[in-house]
């Protein structure tokens, strides 16, 4: 077009009047290059915001889990996030970070306020969400956190959950056995953890019920969902489970750590292939990790 014709016009200006055509594509090709390393400054601004998340698990130190408590988080401040800053701009086309604080403001408000979690997460006008302060507009992150769970023969045994090398996780379905589509039902849901973090909350307002600073700890989690194959005893075959496709309604979420039940080991179905179609560059995929 016109903006094209524009361009070739300042390309000849600054060209060599003797041999126009190789000065011309010289500087198409420098353009190109500059062009190129800008993409990948940009990559990597982006694969270091990833790195805050993922990071060498070995930094950080949790001491010893008392075994009467369901799970353990560590205490450290080290690796703060500021919500007003991050996610930033890089990552508004994220679907994982879509809507991230709004979704963290509704998900620690339906817990202060005692309501049940029942596998949809509960939303809030901005009035009521506007009652939940996050103290010095600060989350920190975590890499480990540990669960101690009843095993089937009864002992008490320990799972760390690392969002490097350990992330899957397990909890009870919240699904009504008597509306499950015609599949069998299935008591487990399955999620991935990609982000571990603490923040102190201050509520207020009429429903409060203390104004202090509390500790809240959070799982940011990306689901499986059930594959309509059939599973189970009665089909003689395992339950196929895979992500929830970005589009769909809500991928990903927020959790309780109390809720979970211990890590889940997937076995890859290796024969199915793999997809790049579920989920477009996201900061919620690890860095080690292809499409």
């Amino acid at each position: 077009g016109e903006a094209q014709h524009k361009m070739v016009k300042r390309y000849y200006s600054r060209a060599s009047k003797a041999k126009h055509t190789r000065s011309i594509a010289t500087q198409q090709q420098r353009q190109k290059t500059l062009r190129n390393l800008r993409d990948r400054y940009t990559a990597m601004q982006k694969n270091q915001t990833q790195a805050n998340l993922y990071l060498d698990a070995e930094t950080e130190d949790l001491p010893a889990t008392d075994p009467t408590c369901h799970y353990h988080m560590a205490s450290s401040t080290k690796n703060r996030l500021n919500i007003r800053q991050w996610p930033g701009e890089d990552l508004d086309d994220d679907p994982a970070c879509k809507d991230f604080l709004p979704r963290l403001l509704d998900h620690l408000l339906a817990r202060l306020l005692g309501i049940a979690y029942d596998g949809d997460e509960a939303t809030f006008p901005s009035a009521a969400r506007s009652t939940i302060t996050i103290r010095n507009n600060a989350i920190y992150s975590h890499q480990v956190v540990r669960v101690n769970y009843t095993t089937y023969d009864l002992r008490r045994e320990q799972d760390t959950i690392n969002i490097r090398t350990k992330p899957d996780i397990m909890l009870l379905s919240r699904e009504d056995p008597a509306n499950v589509d015609g599949l069998e039902f299935h008591p487990y849901w399955y999620a991935r953890v990609i982000g571990i973090f603490h923040a102190d909350v201050i509520h207020t307002g009429p429903e409060s019920k203390s104004t202090l600073p509390q500790r809240m700890d959070f799982l940011w989690v990306r689901w499986f969902g059930r594959d309509d194959d059939r599973g189970g005893w009665k089909s003689r075959r395992l339950f196929k489970i895979g992500f929830v496709d970005s589009e769909a309604p809500g991928p990903f979420g927020f959790l309780d750590p109390a809720l979970i039940i211990r890590s889940s080991f997937l076995e890859p179905a290796f024969a199915f292939g793999r997809t790049d179609e579920l989920l477009p560059p996201s900061i919620s995929r690890h860095p080690s990790e292809c499409d």
